[in-house]
């Protein structure tokens, strides 16, 4: 199995209707698919193994050391790598589990919170904003990105039971798609995963504040674009 043959037959995505983070990961993780081919690891280890990275990932980002918080970095990305090679090796091996999607629902319950708590915990760390201000922040992301994904699993759930999905990147204008495009940059969790911990470590060097306004847009943003679809699930809800 060649890289050009994945990317082309087994990444069933459009750049636009993606996570920010998806294209970059995207260019990585055949690199590993072909190695769980090649020695025949079946998904749902795939799986396992983002999880475990993922709480390496949590541990090494809280220790104060640039070192340890770098090596947290590439193991918070192997994460979403992972969770990407998941997906392919089993389009390609065609070895689907029949609970393949709630493991993966599982590893993101876990991994989340756990990101969460050591990004707060180091800045906290580093002595330059009000702890229980961080705290609340924090606790606004992880609440967001939980409600959000229960939000969406219902939705899942009322589309396969009533026959209703819709395929969004059909009948939706473009115009709109950018735009949510543009909102699921701060709503989808793995893009805050990965890009505020490099945000962390540029700041905690060279002094800057970046991290701190980029935490308040997140939750602002994901928390607005959240309520929107709360009152759209809202309103399936009522007129079942």
């Amino acid at each position: 199995m060649k890289y050009k043959e994945i990317r082309k037959n087994y990444q069933n995505y459009s750049y636009i209707d993606t996570a920010l983070v998806d294209p970059y990961v995207a260019s990585i993780s055949p690199l590993f698919t072909k190695l769980f081919i090649k020695y025949n690891i079946i998904p749902n280890y795939v799986t396992v193994l983002m999880i475990i990275s993922g709480i390496l990932g949590a541990i090494l980002f809280s220790f104060p050391s640039n070192i340890l918080k770098g090596l947290g970095i590439m193991f918070i990305h192997l994460w979403y790598i992972l969770d990407c090679s998941d997906g392919e090796v089993a389009r390609i091996t065609k070895k689907f589990s029949k609970f393949g999607k709630e493991i993966d629902h599982m590893a993101h319950i876990i991994n989340h919170p756990l990101y969460n708590l050591s990004f707060a915990y180091s800045m906290i760390c580093i002595n330059r904003f009000n702890s229980v201000m961080i705290l609340f922040l924090f606790m606004g992301v992880i609440s967001i990105e939980m409600i959000n994904r229960y939000l969406e699993s219902f939705y899942i759930i009322y589309t396969l039971r009533l026959g209703n999905d819709v395929d969004k990147s059909k009948k939706d204008s473009l115009k709109k798609r950018i735009c949510l495009y543009i909102a699921n940059i701060f709503v989808l969790y793995p893009n805050f995963a990965l890009i505020f911990p490099i945000i962390y470590l540029i700041d905690a060097n060279l002094n800057t504040n970046v991290s701190i306004y980029y935490l308040v847009i997140q939750v602002f943003v994901a928390g607005v674009v959240v309520l929107r679809n709360f009152v759209k699930r809202l309103f399936i809800i009522v007129n079942l």
